[in-house]
């Protein structure tokens, strides 16, 4: 299925493990991104990424910034411990 979306053809498939129809439909649907948008959403990732770096390395040093995190710190900090 995959490599008939590269074509351009029209195809269908049946799949019964749930990891390989996700794995199918990603690269399926990677084929139709807009590179515009998909540039995008790289760059507002690596933005996100960025202010969390900053977060955690200013948490490390007693200090704390008003910037709203989606990053549990307290299980990197146990991860840089071990």
């Amino acid at each position: 299925m995959v490599e008939a979306q590269y074509l351009g053809l029209d195809s269908v498939g049946i799949e019964i493990n749930p990891l390989s129809v996700l794995m199918c439909n990603v690269k399926c649907q990677s084929v139709k991104i807009d590179l515009k948008e998909l540039k995008s959403e790289i760059q507002h990732y690596l933005n996100l990424l960025d202010k969390n770096i900053k977060y955690l390395e200013s948490s490390m040093k007693g200090q704390s910034l008003l910037i709203p995190v989606a990053i549990d710190f307290n299980k990197i900090q146990e991860k840089l411990n071990i």
